[in-house]
């Protein structure tokens, strides 16, 4: 995800990579550990909306900010290569998944069932997947979709960029309120946490500079206030009597990436090491539910946390050795198209 790096932007580079590597530790926390404490079932239930909501904020900031930089170079550059690269990962992926579903016994109830499983194609009550934890991905190519659909929309419009963050948002909310009416159960409430953040990351990026120049005047005073609301929200998704999860999905991310974009306004710095982390977290995020899947499987005797700590190693391993892969086969593209050019 390429971004502006500049001193007026309301996140730099490094930041958004900083985010990307706390997000992707979110999940594997949320996903692979604390789950057997009542404290660990309200640590990994926050982590899970904040990290997918923050993933889906950088993602829809991202898009803004290219957007604005290249126009309409970038809407074909995300239609031609970004989107169809998304959904392969997908299909890779579950490809991947499919063979060890058959080689731990698992079957199909029936074709269609098998299709849309391997595919990973939508149907009414959400996605269907040999892997559950990859919805993101699935999410992100539909907010990538209505984002091309309404920029094409929008092109004759002056606010092209504002417009089409506006109609993500307003399709969203309705989504949430006809849901909610009819109190139809989307196969799990995945499907629409912090789905709000792609839009307001679209929105933050319209407004950047200007978000960028309040922040930075105001920090010590939205700190305090952001402090004040995230301690009563959390307190409220800890208490046993509410229901909280309307909170704890929509609300609770929202004010978590606020108070980090208020947090890391203004900062820059450089990291190799950050950096290398943030090209490896796509990879360990797909992989991760593999592995536990397989030694759960193999090493049923042990603790689901040390289970968890080998899935851990695995995952960043693997992302290691195919992130090397992909450099190897760049490097080797670049040197034929040089040569091709110069002879």
């Amino acid at each position: 995800m390429k971004q502006i790096d500049s001193k007026n932007s309301l996140l730099s580079l490094s930041c958004t990579e900083l985010l990307r590597v706390v997000f992707e530790t979110m999940v594997l926390i949320h996903h692979l550990y604390l789950v057997y404490t009542s404290l660990g079932a309200v640590i990994t239930n926050a982590l899970g909306p904040i990290a997918v909501g923050g993933f889906i904020f950088l993602s829809g900031f991202g898009v803004g900010l290219s957007f604005i930089k290249k126009g309409d170079e970038y809407a074909k550059k995300l239609l031609k290569v970004r989107v169809p690269k998304i959904y392969l990962t997908l299909f890779i992926v579950d490809l991947c998944y499919l063979v060890l579903y058959l080689a731990l016994g698992g079957e199909f109830n029936n074709l269609f069932s098998a299709i849309i499983s391997v595919f990973y194609l939508p149907v009414f009550n959400g996605f269907v997947a040999l892997s559950h934890w990859i919805y993101f991905l699935a999410d992100l190519l539909i907010y990538y979709l209505l984002f091309l659909l309404f920029i094409f929309i929008f092109r004759k419009t002056k606010n092209r960029l504002l417009n089409t963050a506006l109609v993500i948002l307003a399709i969203d909310l309705i989504i949430i309120v006809v849901l909610s009416i009819i109190n139809y159960k989307t196969g799990s409430s995945r499907y629409l946490r912090a789905c709000l953040c792609f839009p307001i990351g679209l929105i933050c990026s319209a407004f950047n500079e200007e978000l960028s120049f309040v922040v930075k005047g105001s920090k010590p005073i939205l700190l305090v206030v952001l402090s004040l609301i995230s301690v009563f929200t959390i307190t409220i998704c800890i208490i046993p009597s509410v229901n909280s999860d309307p909170i704890k999905e929509y609300v609770l991310p929202i004010l978590a990436i606020f108070a980090l974009v208020v947090i890391l306004c203004g900062v820059n710095f450089k990291s190799k090491f950050i950096s290398y982390a943030s090209s490896l977290v796509l990879c360990v995020y797909v992989s991760h539910e593999f592995f536990l899947n397989l030694f759960q499987e193999l090493l049923p005797m042990l603790h689901r946390n040390i289970i968890g700590l080998i899935v851990f190693v695995c995952s960043v391993l693997f992302a290691i050795a195919i992130n090397s892969v992909i450099k190897y086969l760049k490097k080797k593209i670049d040197i034929k198209k040089f040569v091709f050019k110069n002879t």
